[in-house]
C-alpha cells in the first residue's frame, strides 16, 4: 500500500501517473483508487436518498446547500456521518483492496482528510471525538506515503488551468499548508518532497524508496 497526499497542484497525480507506466514497464500489476473523507460512495447514496433539492435547477441547488451548511446541527450530522463511513470505505474496504490488490496505490487518504476537514469544519475540534480516534485505530497504513508540497502561490500556478479547482483563495490553501506541516512534523508520512525539484527528479526519489524496499 502507497499513498500520495498534497495540497491541489503538488504533483501528486503526474508521480501516481509516472509510477504507473514505471509498472507497466516492468510487468508489476497495481490498483490506483482515489478517496476524500464526505466524497466517499456510501456517503454519496446516503446523501442522495435524503436530499430534497432533486428537481431543482443550478441556482435552486446552490441555495439548498447553503441552506444545510448554514445549519450547525446538519454540518455536525455530515461530518460524523462522514467520519462514520470511513469505519466501512478505509477501515474495511481498502483493508481487503491491500490484501487481494498487489501494489495499491492511494491517491489521497486518512490525512489529507484530515486537512480538508481542519478547512472546511473549522469550528470542530473532531479529532478529540472518540470516533475520529478510533478511526485511526482500525484503518490501514501504507508502507510508503508521499506527501508532496508547494507554496500556496505556486498552488494557484499550477490549478489555474484545472476546472476541479477547490480553493476559494489564497488564504485557504495556506491554512491547508499549514495543516499538512503540521502534521508533517508529527512524521505522518515517510517521506516529504518539497516541489521545487524536477519531476524526473522527484520521480527518481519516489522510485528510489520503493526500490529499496523491494
Amino acid at each position: 500500500m502507497i499513498s500520495f497526499s498534497g495540497i491541489d497542484g503538488a504533483g501528486k497525480s503526474t508521480q501516481i501517473e509516472l509510477l504507473k507506466h514505471h509498472y507497466d514497464a516492468i510487468g508489476r500489476k497495481y490498483h490506483v483508487i482515489w478517496a476524500r473523507g464526505g466524497w466517499t460512495p456510501g456517503l454519496e447514496v446516503i446523501k442522495n436518498l435524503v436530499r430534497t433539492d432533486k428537481g431543482l435547477d443550478a441556482e435552486a441547488r446552490e441555495a439548498y446547500r447553503k441552506e444545510v451548511h448554514a445549519s450547525p446541527r446538519k454540518r455536525k450530522i455530515l461530518l460524523i456521518g462522514a467520519i462514520l463511513d470511513l469505519y466501512w470505505y478505509f477501515g474495511l474496504y481498502y483493508r481487503f483492496l491491500n490484501i487481494v490488490k498487489p501494489n495499491l496505490i492511494c491517491d489521497r487518504y486518512i490525512w489529507d482528510t484530515y486537512a480538508d476537514w481542519k478547512i472546511n469544519y473549522s469550528e470542530y475540534n473532531f479529532e478529540k471525538w472518540w470516533i475520529w480516534k478510533l478511526l485511526l485505530r482500525v484503518i490501514p497504513y501504507p508502507k510508503k506515503s508521499y506527501l508532496f508540497m508547494v507554496s500556496a502561490k505556486e498552488s494557484a500556478v499550477r490549478c489555474s488551468t484545472k476546472i476541479d479547482d477547490t480553493f476559494s483563495s489564497e488564504e485557504v490553501r495556506q491554512g491547508k499548508i499549514d495543516f499538512y506541516h503540521e502534521l508533517a512534523k508529527r512524521n505522518k508520512w515517510t517521506h516529504v518532497i518539497h516541489g521545487d525539484q524536477t519531476i524526473e527528479e522527484i520521480f527518481n526519489r519516489v522510485k528510489g524508496a520503493l526500490n529499496h524496499e523491494d
